[in-house]
């Protein structure tokens, strides 16, 4: 198959949830033998590189005087790429580099290429959608959010086929676009573990110091639970005084850090940490030495990053919502909070960080979970059947 995915987001230069699922799934794809392009956004300069054997075409668009106006009423941004992705498909397609498409559904990246005749075969990967992230930011619904609700719902309703990561996630997009549920193929998302491949047993490692370590890795925002867990840190820290967090990913002009520091002062400074932004590598040792993962998210359409925990052995603890119950089996491989109930949060960190036997049950369960459900391995075989019955 000559594969041709979509993402706005692409590791290096930009990662986040769906830009690290089309690099796992765009792997995947890869190592099975398919021939794999990758549309992505640029940050300086537009180029087509390889990794590994996917081809990156990265997209720079040029500076319009004056947008960021036009942006408070329009998305236009989103619109001005959606269009400049759509031409370089078509640039592909007439060189017969690719037989079949995969956009996202968020930031409407297929919008153009679908209003257009086409020839390609076009498959939209739900993700959680623009009018989900305008619900629970609990702001007001402006014109740009409705426009860019609008984008979102006719590039899905326009597309050959739709996937999912689970099934709570069908029934809600299904529901909210009036579309037959069964309709939308579910696959589980996954990723590569090449560290691990091979073995049946992990052990679990975890920091060399006598201080437990509880980790966060997501953006620092209300969606994912971020409020919820800070207001839970100091009754924690005061239980357990043993206890360190590492706070890791963006969080815009520092506003949360900022927030906790002023209702605490600096007295847990040497226990809670806000490090931003860590590159990859940093990050992986991060998961290796932490002994709790936390995102007590208010909602996913699955919670692709505790797989990132899953897959070194970790115990994880997210929120009860959306389709994280479908990756977090409540008490067996992880444990599920209700969103935005703290104190529901402290109980299960305290739980957790006293009771060692119970970490390292949850933890080999959750890379028992990991191993036999979520690899990008078993998501690229999932992926290529439901496009070998697109294309036949």
């Amino acid at each position: 198959m000559k594969i041709c995915i979509t993402s706005k987001q692409y590791p290096p230069e930009s990662i986040g949830g769906i830009g690290t699922y089309v690099y796992n799934l765009a792997h995947g794809l890869s190592s099975a033998g398919h021939d794999v392009h990758v549309i992505a956004a640029s940050i300086d300069r537009e180029c087509e590189v390889f990794d590994r054997k996917v081809i990156v075409h990265r997209l720079k668009l040029k500076k319009i005087r004056l947008a960021w106006r036009i942006e408070k009423f329009f998305p236009l941004e989103n619109f001005r790429y959606s269009m400049a992705v759509a031409k370089k498909i078509y640039e592909l397609s007439l060189k017969k580099l690719v037989n079949i498409v995969e956009f996202p559904n968020w930031g409407a990246e297929g919008f153009w290429f679908l209003m257009r005749k086409r020839k390609l075969p076009v498959v939209i990967r739900l993700h959680t959608p623009h009018f989900e992230s305008v619900m629970i930011s609990g702001k007001k619904e402006t014109l740009r959010d409705r426009i860019m609700c609008w984008l979102e719902k006719k590039a899905v309703i326009k597309s050959d086929l739709l996937v999912c990561s689970t099934f709570a996630h069908r029934e809600m997009i299904a529901g909210k676009y009036n579309l037959d549920p069964k309709a939308i193929k579910v696959i589980p998302l996954g990723i590569m573990n090449s560290e691990l491949d091979n073995k049946d047993i992990y052990s679990v490692e975890s920091s060399s110091t006598d201080k437990l370590r509880v980790l966060y890795v997501s953006r620092l925002e209300k969606r994912k639970g971020i409020d919820t867990l800070l207001s839970a840190i100091p009754q924690v820290l005061e239980s357990m005084p043993n206890t360190e967090f590492f706070i890791i990913g963006s969080d815009y002009k520092q506003k949360k850090k900022n927030l906790f520091t002023s209702q605490t002062g600096n007295i847990y400074s040497s226990q809670v940490h806000f490090l931003g932004y860590v590159d990859n590598k940093e990050l992986e040792q991060y998961y290796r030495d932490c002994d709790i993962f936390v995102v007590p998210s208010v909602y996913e359409s699955f919670g692709l990053v505790y797989l990132e925990a899953m897959k070194y052995g970790k115990p994880v603890i997210g929120g009860n919502a959306g389709g994280i119950p479908e990756v977090i089996n409540d008490g067996e491989n992880g444990v599920l909070v209700k969103p935005d109930d703290s104190k529901a949060l402290l109980s299960s960190l305290l739980l957790l960080l006293k009771d060692k036997k119970l970490r390292e049950r949850l933890g080999q369960n959750a890379f028992k979970s990991f191993n036999e459900k979520f690899t990008a391995k078993k998501m690229a075989r999932k992926t290529i059947d439901v496009y070998s019955e697109l294309l036949n």
